[in-house]
């Protein structure tokens, strides 16, 4: 039941022929480039430097675009003459693995990019701090999709209970006075986690 619809473009090292094409309104982009790239224009120029080939425009040009008509976008360059900059030639390595811009940047910057997309974005519904009192029952809650799942966490008599009931609430009597932390973290449809949501409560005798 997933959407086709594309949600992001990962450009490394590429080119368009007219950055008109890029308007408001599109999606997301992460773009990386070499400055030095000498097959595929960083800025303008014909790819291979073959006259033969029509003009582009590389990630400079292109990220300048984005950013004048509001497309969200983050642009990551490095020096050299690489045009692959995860050191490969057309998919193959001379040594034994990708360079370090691979592990450093274009592997890490990619996953927190289309993390950031992906990830499900709770709300949290009840108030973040309460105050109660012993033997008080009292409900947590956050934003509850269908299609999502609910991981709720605390700590019972110094011991941290686990709790998975799908649900975006959880109900919790509280028997002894002290303070306590709830903490849920939402899990979507292609399991992705979302940021930990937590509550705080006091509870007086």
């Amino acid at each position: 039941d997933h959407t086709s619809e594309v949600m992001a473009i990962l450009d490394f090292w590429g080119a368009v022929n007219d950055t008109t094409i890029l308007e408001e309104g599109d999606v997301p982009a992460l773009v990386m480039h070499g400055e030095n790239d000498e097959t595929v224009p960083f800025e303008y120029g014909h790819p291979f430097g073959l006259f033969t080939l029509p003009e582009t425009y590389g990630g400079l040009p292109i990220t300048e675009r984005m950013n004048n008509v509001g497309i969200e976008n983050d642009f990551f360059t490095s020096e050299g003459p690489l045009h692959m900059l995860d050191g490969s030639d057309n998919g193959t390595f001379e040594g034994a693995a990708p360079n370090s811009f691979w592990s450093d940047t274009l592997l890490p910057e990619t996953t927190r990019f289309l993390y950031e997309l992906i990830k499900p974005r709770t709300e949290r519904i009840s108030e973040e701090e309460q105050e109660v009192c012993f033997g008080a029952s009292v409900s947590f809650m956050v934003s509850d999709s269908i299609s999502s799942h609910y991981v709720w966490s605390y700590v019972e008599d110094g011991i941290e209970v686990v709790s998975d009931d799908n649900s975006g609430t959880l109900n919790l009597m509280f028997t002894e006075a002290g303070e306590y932390e709830i903490h849920v973290v939402e899990y979507n449809e292609i399991l992705c986690p979302g940021d930990t949501i937590s509550f705080f409560v006091t509870v007086t005798d």
